[in-house]
């Protein structure tokens, strides 16, 4: 479903782009590389796909769907004729595309117009494909066939052919693994950083890596990075996202991309942003640091030692991003609002007893999902509208404080 989603809207930003007067360089979109193999087949030519397969199907359940809800005959038959079938030839049903797997049979009757009786991923995509279409088409009344049909022909692929000589080409099979497995994944924070860097002026993009990038995040993180960033994002969209692993690096990182767009001028406005973290969650994920957090020692210790019970000794990762916020309050001034020592020990204390008295019943359901949502009430505790206890007690029970009745017989 993201998946397809993302792919709908990268055909809706060329779409934006050709209805826009005002730009004369239409958008296109590079859509990705395709590796093919050429075999001779009787008088045709017969291509198996060796990597873009997910793609090139999208591409063409996404035409099935457009022509199912298209009423010209024409249009529809443009479809067909053009992109679905090959008149010329002699394979089942004419069909152009055929799937190794089981998905083959949907896709046939797809094709031919029928109904899929049976469940399968390939009826889900072609589902989804034509809610996006129809929901885009109520909106959007200016869309209409023929932006859709220039929108796929202004994705521009790089295609690969493959060698058919058995002694000179290598086995399709290597290669797909090559592009898909070798080499190690690359991070979230690879990925942010080339997203942030890119689009710089190579000399600009090696002075902002040089100077800011590496030593003030990726130097004091290092393997952390990746996990600051989802924190960082968490904080910031008041959202529960999932643990960074080599499985959502992607999806991950498409959410961070689509917030950084969405909310900054620029990536140099990012940057400024997101440094201003980096000391609050250093001493969130560092055991011992050496920092000054407050100018009093006695706060400075205490607020040192509650960071370290709540994340080392208790190890919750579920109030990263809420206290992250809680220290941004403290070191910055924000909207003329600044968290004193005292409300922030006390804060942190509330926490750490929530944490305390959920553990020893061995309560952990619900925090990951749920305490990042206080984040948004920050700014109430902070004013003292709102107290740190009524908070965690006004949440649903699976989440709530222990009383002292079941502290008590939890501890007989």
């Amino acid at each position: 479903k993201p998946e397809i989603e993302r792919y709908f809207s990268d055909v809706l930003r060329i779409i934006d782009s050709e209805l826009d007067t005002n730009q004369h360089d239409k958008l296109e979109h590079f859509f990705g590389t395709i590796v093919i193999k050429e075999e001779k087949a009787g008088f045709a030519n017969k291509s198996v796909i060796v990597d873009g397969q997910q793609r090139i199907t999208t591409t063409l359940l996404f035409l099935i769907a457009l022509r199912d809800l298209e009423q010209d005959h024409q249009k529809q038959n443009y479809i067909t004729q053009n992109y679905l079938i090959n008149n010329s030839s002699t394979f089942q049903d004419k069909i152009k595309l055929k799937q190794v797997t089981r998905d083959w049979e949907a896709y046939k009757t797809l094709v031919n117009g029928g109904e899929i009786s049976e469940p399968s991923i390939i009826k889900n995509a072609y589902e989804l494909l034509k809610k996006l279409i129809k929901q885009n088409s109520e909106k959007n009344k200016d869309v209409n066939f023929d932006h859709y049909i220039i929108a796929l022909q202004r994705m521009n692929v790089a295609v690969i052919f493959l060698d058919e000589r058995p002694f000179k080409g290598e086995d399709p099979q290597i290669i797909f693994e090559t592009l898909n497995s070798l080499g190690k994944p690359l991070t979230l924070s690879d990925l942010v950083r080339n997203f942030v860097l890119l689009n710089m002026k190579s000399n600009h993009q090696s002075e902002i890596y040089e100077n800011t990038w590496h030593p003030l995040i990726e130097d004091v993180f290092q393997d952390n990075t990746s996990r600051f960033f989802r924190d960082y994002l968490q904080y910031k969209t008041v959202s529960s996202l999932k643990v960074v692993s080599d499985n959502n690096t992607k999806e991950l990182y498409q959410q961070f991309k689509d917030f950084v767009e969405n909310t900054f001028k620029s990536h140099n406005d990012f940057i400024q942003d997101i440094i201003r973290y980096v000391k609050c969650y250093k001493w969130i994920i560092q055991e011992n640091n050496n920092d000054t957090i407050s100018n009093n020692n006695a706060n400075d210790k205490e607020i040192k030692e509650l960071l370290r019970n709540i994340f080392h000794d208790i190890k919750s990762e579920a109030f990263k991003p809420f206290v992250l916020g809680l220290l941004e309050y403290h070191q910055y001034t924000i909207n003329n609002i600044k968290l004193s020592d005292e409300l922030l020990i006390s804060f942190l204390k509330t926490i750490r007893t929530y944490l305390i008295r959920r553990r020893i019943l061995g309560l952990t359901q619900g925090e990951n999902k749920n305490i990042v949502l206080l984040s948004k009430r920050i700014k109430e505790l902070a004013k003292g509208q709102v107290s740190m206890l009524e908070l965690l007690t006004s949440m649903f029970y699976r989440l709530r404080l222990p009383n002292d009745s079941e502290i008590k017989n939890a501890l007989i």
